[in-house]
């Protein structure tokens, strides 16, 4: 992997027990999560085996962290409308009501500013005739 490109501590802990490339894993979605994923935006999903010794355990990503992504894809005219209605229905779920909300999520999950462009699309996430 080239220098200056680094993966959140869970892509390469994953890549190093499987025995691969770290650009191999989370490809999509590895370009929109924080270098430096807290633990308390995932909540405990299962173990795997359930008859037996564990050997795996799965994690989900709390809709607080799946909407500050969705966001920060907000950037991308080229992903079409999805990631707009998606952070449309993540943030009614969660009761954000206003963009200034939707900032200061994004920051508390990226430690800065979201990109720009993302930000200034966050208007549509509450209204479907603003600028998209």
């Amino acid at each position: 992997m080239a220098s200056g490109h680094r993966r959140p501590p869970s892509v390469a802990h994953v890549a190093e027990r499987l025995g691969l490339q770290t650009d191999r894993l989370n490809k999509a979605v590895g370009m929109f999560t924080p270098l430096d994923e807290d633990e308390g935006l995932f909540t405990a999903s299962g173990l795997y085996p359930a008859d037996g010794t564990p050997g795996l355990r799965t994690f989900l990503a709390k809709p607080q962290y799946l909407l500050a992504m969705k966001l920060h894809a907000l950037r991308s005219l080229d992903r079409g409308e999805r990631d707009l209605r998606d952070a449309r229905a993540l943030a009614q779920h969660l009761g954000i009501r206003d963009a200034a909300a939707l900032h200061e999520l994004c920051v508390s999950v990226y430690d800065e500013d979201p990109p720009v462009e993302a930000g200034l699309r966050f208007r549509s996430v509450f209204d479907a005739d603003a600028p998209r």
